[in-house]
C-alpha cells in the first residue's frame, strides 16, 4: 500500500499520515468511538483509544465542531430508539454513529469507513465488545 486514494487526495503516502492516527494520548484530536460511552468498561482506557489526531484533522480540513454536534444529535436518536425498544446500545450501533460523525466532519466515505474499521478492530483486540452507556443520555 503505497498510496491509498480517498476522494480528495491520498490518505497515505508511505504511511506518513498514519502517524497522525493513533492512541489519543499520543495524537490528541477526536476519539473515533465516543469515550464517554466506554468509560468504566474493562479494558478501555481513553488515552489508549484510537483517535484522529489534531494534525490529521487540520491536514484533511475536518471539522471537529461538526463532529461533536453530530455525535450529540445521533446519540439522541440512538437513545430514543433504545427507550422505544427499536434499537440496541451496541458496539455496532456506535460504529454506525462513528461513521456518520466522521462524514459530518467532511471525511470522505472511504476515509470514514477505514477509520471506523481501524477503531472497531482496536476495540475488539482489547476485548471491548459493548459500550456501557449512551453519551449525554444514559
Amino acid at each position: 500500500l503505497d498510496v491509498l486514494m480517498l476522494g480528495a487526495g491520498p490518505l497515505v503516502k508511505g504511511f506518513g499520515a498514519l502517524r497522525w492516527i493513533g492512541k489519543c494520548r499520543d495524537v490528541g484530536g477526536h476519539h473515533i468511538f465516543a469515550k464517554a460511552a466506554f468509560e468504566g468498561v474493562h479494558g478501555y482506557y481513553p488515552g489508549e483509544a484510537l483517535a484522529v489526531g489534531s494534525r490529521y484533522l487540520k491536514w484533511r480540513n475536518l471539522s471537529h465542531k461538526a463532529m461533536n454536534a453530530a455525535q450529540r444529535r445521533l446519540f439522541g436518536v440512538l437513545n430514543d430508539g433504545v427507550v422505544a425498544g427499536t434499537a440496541e446500545n451496541s458496539l455496532r450501533a456506535h460504529a454506525d454513529i462513528a461513521y456518520q460523525v466522521l462524514r459530518a466532519g467532511r471525511a470522505t466515505w472511504a476515509e470514514a469507513k477505514l477509520l471506523v474499521w481501524m477503531a472497531y478492530g482496536d476495540m475488539l483486540r482489547r476485548g471491548i465488545t459493548a459500550p456501557n452507556r449512551i453519551p449525554w443520555y444514559r
